[in-house]
C-alpha cells in the first residue's frame, strides 16, 4: 500500500500503466462526470464516482486478486480503512473472478489503518491489501465525495 499527494506522484514510477493512470488524475476536475474510462482497454480503467461518507467503523473488507488499485480523492473528505493481511482474513462473500472482489469479515482484534484522503490524495491497494472507503472522518464529519478508482491490472507490470 502507497498513501500519498498527487504533487509527490513521480515518486511512484512502478510502470508504464502508473503513469497512465495519474496522467488521468492529473487532468480530473470537480467537473468530470461520474462513469467508467478506458485509458488502456482493460489493462488500465478509472472509475469516477460521487457518494457520501457514512459514520463507523467499515462493516467488511474489500481485497483484490488481479487488480491494482489507485484510489484518489477529487473532491470531499473519507477515511479509507486497510490492512495488509487480507489473504489470512475469513472471507464473507467468496472470491467472485468477474469483479475481482472478496469481501472479508473483520475479525476483532484486528488493527486497520486508517488513512484521511483529502482532495489530492491517492492511496495505492495491491492484490492482497484488504480495504473499505466511505467512512466518515471524525474530523471533518460527513462528506459528499468525489473520486477515482483507476484499475491496474496486475500482470502488466
Amino acid at each position: 500500500m502507497i498513501c500519498d499527494h498527487i504533487k509527490n506522484r513521480k515518486k511512484v514510477t512502478l510502470a508504464d500503466s502508473f503513469d497512465k493512470a495519474f496522467a488521468f488524475l492529473e487532468q480530473l476536475t470537480d467537473t468530470t462526470p461520474d462513469g467508467t474510462y478506458e485509458l488502456d482497454g482493460r489493462k488500465v480503467y478509472a472509475m469516477v464516482q460521487s457518494y457520501d461518507t457514512v459514520p463507523g467503523e467499515p462493516p467488511k473488507l474489500e481485497v483484490h486478486r488481479k487488480y491494482i488499485d489507485i484510489q484518489y480523492t477529487i473532491s470531499g473528505t473519507e477515511v479509507l480503512a486497510w490492512t495488509p493481511c487480507g489473504e489470512t482474513i475469513p472471507e464473507e462473500t467468496p472470491y467472485n473472478p468477474e469483479n475481482d472482489a472478496a469481501f472479508l469479515q473483520i475479525p476483532e482484534k484486528t488493527e486497520l489503518a486508517r488513512l484521511e484522503m483529502k482532495p489530492g490524495m491517492f492511496a495505492v491497494f495491491f492484490p492482497g491489501d484488504a480495504h473499505w472507503g466511505k467512512v466518515q472522518s471524525a474530523a471533518a464529519g460527513p462528506s459528499s465525495v468525489r473520486k477515482v478508482c483507476v484499475k491496474i491490472a496486475a500482470d502488466t507490470l
